[in-house]
């Protein structure tokens, strides 16, 4: 091989070495991300599971009477009812998407998992407005209520 060849291959090889690095620099973040959405998204369901299943707990209470009904179907799902009402609320976390799905008759929506700067995981909408687990539970529940009043 000539000189000129080999300063040819030695700049392309070069160059290769560059674009490899530069994509795997690249990918680092992304990967982290991901790692940090699979070990904490599945958390966060399970804490909004909880604090659903507490709220309809609580309403019942003051309401004096069983009318909130929350269900775990697998544990991917939950489902709340009101028991004077033919309305359900259908509520499914998926850990390969990091989202969760909602619907209540017409009534649906999406919250997304996402990682902040700071490495914490939250929940916001499609639109990318943040929100706390409670007020996730608070949305979701006034969207059963909305779906049982529209129902009448």
């Amino acid at each position: 091989m000539s000189q000129d060849a080999m300063k040819w291959a030695s700049k392309v090889l070069g160059e290769i070495k560059s674009e490899e690095r530069a994509k795997s620099l690249e990918s680092k973040p992304f990967v982290e991300e991901q790692r940090l959405l699979r070990h904490h998204a599945p958390r966060l369901w399970m804490k909004l599971r909880g604090l659903l299943e507490k709220k309809c707990k609580l309403l019942n209470l003051e309401l004096g009477k069983h009318i909130f009904r929350f269900e775990l179907v697998p544990s991917s799902q939950a489902l709340i009812m009101k028991a004077d009402r033919p309305t359900c609320l259908k509520v499914e976390f998926s850990a390969d998407g990091c989202w969760l799905h909602y619907e209540c008759g017409d009534l649906h929506g999406e919250f997304l998992f996402r990682v902040n700067v700071d490495a914490t995981v939250v929940m916001e909408s499609r639109s990318g407005i943040p929100f706390t687990l409670d007020q996730v539970s608070e949305k979701l529940l006034e969207v059963l209520q909305l779906e049982s009043s529209a129902s009448r």
